[in-house]
């Protein structure tokens, strides 16, 4: 499954402020963006240069962090 992992946070107004170094769901890929999913449940975007796409594999994602994902 594939994960965002938030690397920065170019605007602290951005949902993801609180999240740098977490990983959030991903849900689309567009051109200057990601989508993904808020807490709330919410769709809303992730600025590119603030994420990277990880591979979320067994409950942990990228260099043994716990994942948020796992259900």
């Amino acid at each position: 499954m594939k994960a965002l992992r938030i690397t920065s946070c170019s605007d602290p107004l951005m949902w993801y402020a609180n999240k740098v170094g977490k990983c959030v769901p991903f849900l689309k890929e567009y051109d200057d963006c990601y989508m993904s999913r808020e807490d709330e449940g919410f769709a809303n975007i992730v600025k590119r240069q603030d994420a990277e796409v990880v591979e979320c594999c067994n409950g942990v994602c990228n260099q043994g962090r716990d994942c948020p994902l796992r259900k």
